[in-house]
């Protein structure tokens, strides 16, 4: 026997073998609703009968779908159904009165026995040869009126036709080989292997390569699909990396010391950030730090330093002047020692009365004791 050369794929149900085939009866693509000639319903039968390997069914000739004793051909190739030793293409021996001979199962149907159905005949016949196992031929001569064997059945074959032989195994199935209607062997093919769509998750079959079978993947970083419960912290391979922010210990492109002093780190101190800080004070930068209180021995004097506290007043605002120089908003009778732009005199001392500096003594022999200590011998007037 070997398996039917219909394009079918074997699905078992219950105790039957069922043949999925491609296309419609007759290996057609029509619909099956077709109205070929000899195909249409006519109660229950077929007119004209139909041709194997279709079979009647519900008034339709259609390509037979059932295996029941499960050898791979089907019902309407197979001469007997019940037996799996029997198929398509099977020979058999048989018997007739005149001896044996074979028949062949071809398309689901045996074919007239090869015996002899002449048993007598005539002295001086020549030699004749009929067909035996193995599409061998019988050399049989006429003796005493009789056809009798001469020899043994010669140029047999290496098998009977329609045998199956196994072999090793391959991937889910068995390597099989069959015996043509020539009596030799075909190559082994694999037969009953697995494959993505077979409804099993077998084999080599994994759920990347065959989903339909061993259903789909669990979520797993690196699978190249940012799925389940990944995102860009926990699986960055599939996620992308995660958008800056700050916090997160890295002092990325769009972050500084400003924006994010946690991951950049503080900025030095600048004079000008409106921050007294680092080395600066209010001699270095008073924009920040304010303007520094004053300081006897600065060379001014302040309003709150005189004479007797520091010796920035003793000789009054030093600078340069000259006689009839404003005074504004000065107390009147203040007095002064600068040295003259006018006279070049190395000092004068001015007073200032009714808004003008004047210049009192041009070359003053106590100029320090008029500023700090005016008196009247400081003054001529």
């Amino acid at each position: 026997m070997r398996t039917a050369s219909s394009s079918a794929l074997p699905i078992v149900l219950g105790s039957f073998f069922v043949f999925v085939t491609a296309g419609c009866a007759n290996g057609s693509t029509s619909p099956p609703d077709r109205t070929d000639a000899g195909r249409v319903d006519s109660g229950g039968s077929c007119e004209p009968a139909c041709v194997a390997p279709e079979a009647c069914v519900a008034g339709r000739c259609q390509v037979s779908v059932v295996d029941a004793d499960g050898d791979g051909v089907s019902a309407a190739l197979d001469c007997d159904d019940s037996d799996p030793a029997v198929g398509d293409n099977v020979e058999r021996v048989c018997s007739g009165t005149c001896g044996d001979g074979v028949e062949i199962c071809t398309a689901g149907e045996w074919a007239a026995c090869t015996a002899p159905t002449d048993c007598d005949c005539t002295a001086g016949t020549p030699a004749r040869t009929i067909p035996c196992p193995r599409c061998g031929m019988q050399r049989q001569t006429c003796v005493g009126g009789t056809w009798v064997d001469e020899g043994s059945c010669e140029g047999a074959g290496a098998c009977d036709p329609g045998a199956m032989e196994a072999g090793t195994a391959c991937g889910c199935g068995t390597q099989q080989r069959t015996c043509t209607t020539a009596c030799e062997w075909t190559d082994f093919v694999c037969v009953g292997d697995c494959f993505c769509g077979d409804g099993s998750c077998n084999g080599a079959e994994t759920c990347g390569t065959c989903p339909g079978d061993c259903g789909m993947c669990a979520a797993s970083c690196g699978d190249g699909t940012c799925n389940g419960t990944e995102n860009c912290t926990s699986c960055a391979a599939d996620c992308g990396a995660c958008p800056a922010s700050c916090g997160d210990g890295t002092c990325d492109a769009t972050e500084d010391c400003t924006s994010c002093p946690s991951d950049c780190g503080a900025c030095p101190a600048t004079c000008g950030d409106a921050s007294c800080n680092g080395t600066e004070d209010c001699a270095s930068c008073p924009g920040d730090c304010g303007a520094c209180p004053p300081v006897c021995g600065d060379g001014t004097c302040d309003a709150t330093e005189t004479c007797a506290t520091c010796s920035d007043c003793q000789y009054g605002h030093l600078g340069t002047g000259r006689n009839g120089d404003l005074c504004p908003g000065v107390p009147e009778n203040t007095w002064r020692c600068v040295t003259s732009t006018r006279t070049g005199t190395p000092q004068v001392s001015q007073y200032c009365r009714g808004g003008v500096w004047g210049t009192y003594n041009l070359d003053p022999r106590d100029c320090a004791a008029c500023v700090c200590s005016y008196s009247t011998a400081c003054d001529a007037l």
